[in-house]
């Protein structure tokens, strides 16, 4: 297993082809909208997650681990 990675969060909206290609580790941001958490991407897509984006340190721990 390779002790390097490329990693970004959902802000950066790389095509999944590319994630798959280069073995790219997505964080989804965690968006809050009308009190409810959706996961960037996951459970709302870039078209109307604009609103309530903040970052998720354990996910990106997570990823390390």
């Amino acid at each position: 297993m390779s002790k390097v990675a490329i990693m970004t969060d959902s802000t950066a909206c790389i095509p999944r082809e590319l994630e798959s290609k280069y073995d790219i580790a997505v964080v989804p941001l965690l968006i809050v909208f009308e009190g409810k958490s959706y996961r960037d991407g996951v459970d709302m897509s870039a078209d109307n997650s604009h609103q309530g984006r903040r970052p998720q340190p354990e996910r990106v721990r997570k990823i390390f681990r």
